[in-house]
């Protein structure tokens, strides 16, 4: 009788140990945020994990590193999805955009460490981007332009994407992450932003059709640092100045002269004007040999032209000025810039000239250019 009553204590001892070795860690703290995977031990989670709003279709996505893991996976899907079947990325970066996204669909993203070839550490999410309103339509034709004598000002522009008549522009250092830029309300078209630097930034612009309903920010554009040579730059120039290596005789007169300016008016007035969100525009214009038949004659001769003015964008390093034409079959020019002139020599230009006989023709010829502030 004794033993069996032994016997029944030591089972009932057994069991006990069992069931409380059982119940220890068995539900994480926060199950909705971590989900276990296998050798993760030595895997820590990322942390601070965060996703913009919509952005274009896309979502920016960044994290801090839970250790110093060098990699992570990111999973995502329509919200709800099952985790093992959604889309999944590798990251070598603390942060990624996930594009070709439906911003009228809501998705969860997830995110964990690798530490090593197929070792994973626990999963942390879902986080959430809930959909746009279908019926709040993007803006468009964002645009940004600094203020040519104050380069703390900047004009938004951009054209309502319907009847709305509230947006929010979202601007940062050019680069930044989308919701950890300034925000700022908008009431009319355009908006002027205030307390620049002398920095570049990106803008976006989204329309607010009432206190919880948005549309996709849109964006970014971009808007260009100040010069290093500082606002002194900026301004309208003319050009006081052409000369050829090679004499030429435009007008005709018998007489050829290095003075391209003294043997034509073409030339008259060209401006070069630079603007301080370092865009340009600069006048077309010159000698072009032109051919009509008289009486059944073909004739040459010189006359002017005037063709649309030409823009880009501008950089200033130093004292060298570069232009970077819109067109890029035009060939960019550098500018040497001292004392509120502008010059540039241009090897083996062309220009028209003519003939010891008087007939036009078109010459090769070193071309200096020089440009005075007005």
């Amino acid at each position: 009788m004794k033993n069996t009553q032994l016997i029944r204590v030591v089972i009932l001892l057994f069991s006990l140990a069992i069931f409380n070795s059982c119940d220890v860690g068995v539900e994480p703290l926060d199950p909705a945020l971590v989900t276990t995977d296998d050798n993760n031990n030595e895997c820590p989670q990322p942390t601070n994990f965060v996703a913009s709003n919509f952005i274009n279709n896309s979502v920016n996505l960044t994290w801090n590193p839970g250790n110093n893991e060098t990699s992570w996976q990111i999973e995502y899907g329509l919200s709800g999805f099952e985790m093992g079947s959604g889309t999944k990325v590798i990251s070598t970066n603390t942060s990624m955009t996930i594009a070709n996204l439906v911003s009228t669909n809501s998705y969860d993203f997830y995110i964990k460490s690798i530490c090593g070839s197929e070792v994973f550490g626990d999963s942390y999410g879902p986080i959430t981007v809930v959909p746009v309103n279908a019926n709040c339509s993007n803006p468009s034709n964002l645009t940004v332009v600094r203020n040519p004598t104050n380069a703390a000002l900047a004009t938004v522009s951009w054209t309502a994407g319907g009847n709305e008549n509230a947006w929010e522009i979202q601007y940062g250092n050019a680069g930044f992450i989308i919701g950890q830029g300034s925000i700022v309300q908008a009431s009319s078209i355009p908006k002027i932003v205030d307390g620049l630097t002398n920095g570049s930034y990106s803008f976006y612009v989204r329309a607010k059709c009432s206190a919880t309903e948005y549309s996709n920010w849109v964006g970014p554009v971009n808007l260009a640092a100040v010069s290093t040579g500082g606002t002194g730059i900026v301004g309208n120039y003319l050009l006081t100045g052409f000369t050829s290596s090679v004499p030429i005789d435009i007008n005709g007169n018998g007489t050829s002269s290095n003075n391209v300016l003294s043997e034509t008016v073409c030339y008259n007035d060209l401006k070069l004007i630079l603007l301080a969100n370092n865009s340009f525009a600069l006048d077309s214009k010159g000698t072009d040999i032109v051919f009509e038949v008289v009486n059944g004659v073909e004739i040459e001769s010189i006359e002017c032209y005037v063709d649309p003015v030409e823009t880009g964008t501008w950089v200033l390093n130093g004292n060298i000025l570069t232009l970077t034409y819109s067109d890029s079959t035009t060939d960019n020019y550098t500018y040497n810039s001292a004392n509120n002139t502008l010059k540039a020599t241009v090897s083996d230009g062309t220009i028209v000239g003519t003939t010891d006989q008087g007939g036009p023709i078109t010459l090769t010829t070193d071309l200096t250019f020089t440009f005075t502030k007005q």
